[in-house]
């Protein structure tokens, strides 16, 4: 690619206003003009202009200036933005960019410029202050004392006023999803929408024994699957990396149940006393999806066993609406729904378990990458069970099952409530293919109301995520 010169100029662009500097960059695998500019805080259009770039196509390998400086920061509205959108995607609150234009709404033109308050101290750090407590500091910021401990390098747990304590990494995690969570609505479909191929018959889940057979066979609804699954990946690679921190890592994330077969399905109450259903493997695929969109947005090579063709991630307007039992997911591989057998759809039982492992080495198999872990989220519905969260690990033989240990226990610092960890003997466990490290784990026990309540609220299912992939980059970062 020729690159031309070009000399220093005031840019102005839909984020920011700065004095550009020489700043190269070579394109990795799978990165966009979309993730590049979201990178470094500037626009596809800047881009494109100090490389002569005639279109928004670019390839591995290829050498790009990109234009970063120092300046005042300046917004350009644009259709669709708003207040909030703009204030995620600049990591500066709503409050603070109303201050600092005199304004007094919602209210924003299209062409308006905004000025963005200047630099803040970054979210991952915070300054102790006075009657502070690590204790206090953990709640608030929805870690563990152990974490802060951990990253850090603190020798005891006492801390002092003015110390600069660096926070977990999964306040930056929050703002990626944010980020993304605001582009996906800010084409605001149906109530828990988008649904791309056809709407449930109900609007939310009526009773215990209530499901939606499928409409298409399993051919059509694996297309149908990947479609939808790609149309996520584009609004990802729109997002922008958040870190290269997962790159070189496959990790295959296995959501819990799906097809014919919907988990734990239990009665539990809403906000006002009335009756609401809650069917795991639908919480169980949201969740998933929320941890695939993050890892992703880390630079690992992530994938799922299973696929759905009717949603990605999904809105809770309230408590009292949950998410109906759609029996149409799928197995993400071409070659286990051929024939659109009724066969071919997941369900329980070992051959099941045994697709999800098949389809798991294929993703690893495919991505060819040295390192690769799995992980299967599920909800536990078991009186006297995990209290609120925790992890399943098991092995065929000793050397599988301490690599799942190994992997389990990075999971402990992100939980602030703590994570229990058992051993069980589950299939999908035993001789899994990733090389390092393989677990299963319990996102809340809805047997008890309080988590069944939490796993219906949008905001905590976010958490659970960034708590999810926050582990994930400590066990990589150790590793």
């Amino acid at each position: 690619m020729n690159i031309k010169s070009y000399a220093p100029f005031l840019i102005l662009f839909g984020a920011s206003l700065l004095f550009p500097q020489d700043v190269s960059h070579r394109v990795e695998k799978r990165e966009t003009l979309y993730s590049l500019a979201s990178r470094y805080g500037i626009s596809v259009e800047d881009i494109m202009t100090v490389n002569g770039l005639e279109d928004s196509i670019i390839k591995e390998g290829d050498d790009l200036l990109i234009p970063v400086g120092a300046g005042e920061t300046y917004w350009i509205v644009k259709p669709g933005d708003s207040l909030s959108l703009i204030a995620l995607k600049t990591d500066v609150s709503v409050d603070e960019i109303r201050a600092a234009n005199d304004l007094e709404g919602e209210k924003i033109l299209q062409g308006q410029k905004l000025i963005i308050p200047s630099e803040r101290e970054s979210d991952r750090t915070y300054t102790v202050k006075k009657g502070d407590s690590l204790w206090k500091i953990a709640d608030t910021h929805m870690t563990s004392v152990e974490a802060l401990v951990r990253i850090n390098d603190l020798e005891t747990e006492s801390i002092q006023p003015g110390m600069e304590l660096k926070l977990p990494l999964f306040t930056q995690i929050s703002r990626g999803i944010n980020i993304l969570k605001a582009m996906l609505n800010s084409r605001t479909e149906p109530e828990q929408g988008p649904w791309f191929n056809g709407e449930p018959e109900r609007r939310t889940q009526p009773s215990l024994d209530y499901g939606e057979l499928p409409r298409e066979t399993t051919v059509e609804s694996f297309r149908q699957a990947r479609e939808v699954l790609g149309k996520l990946d584009r609004e990802i690679e729109k997002a922008g990396l958040l870190s290269r921190d997962l790159k070189g890592w496959t990790i295959v994330i296995d959501p819990g149940h799906g097809g014919l077969d919907p988990g734990a399905v239990v009665e539990t109450v809403d906000g006002n006393g009335n009756s609401a259903y809650v069917v795991e493997d639908e919480y169980a695929y949201d969740i998933s999806l929320r941890v695939y969109a993050l890892l992703r947005q880390h630079g690992a090579d992530a994938d799922l066993t299973v696929i759905s063709p009717n949603h990605h991630i999904r809105h809770t307007p309230d408590a009292s609406m949950t998410f109906v039992n759609e029996k149409n997911e799928v197995y993400n591989s071409g070659r286990l729904n051929r024939t659109g057998a009724w066969s071919e759809w997941p369900a329980g039982g070992s051959r099941g378990l045994e697709k999800r492992l098949e389809t798991a080495k294929e993703i690893i198999d495919r991505e060819k990458n040295g390192r690769s872990l799995f992980i299967s989220i599920h909800c536990d519905n078991t009186p006297g069970g995990f209290p609120q969260s925790g992890i399943i690990v098991w092995g065929k033989d000793g050397e599988e099952k301490e690599r799942s240990l190994n992997f389990a226990r990075s999971f402990q610092d992100s939980f602030p409530a703590g994570l229990e960890i058992k051993e069980q003997e589950l299939h999908v466990l035993g001789g899994n293919p990733a090389r390092d490290g393989a677990l299963l784990i319990e996102i809340r026990n809805i047997h008890y109301d309080n988590n069944s309540w939490a796993l219906r609220n949008e905001e905590l299912r976010d958490q659970d995520a960034e708590k999810i992939v926050d582990s994930l980059l400590h066990f990589v970062s150790t590793y």
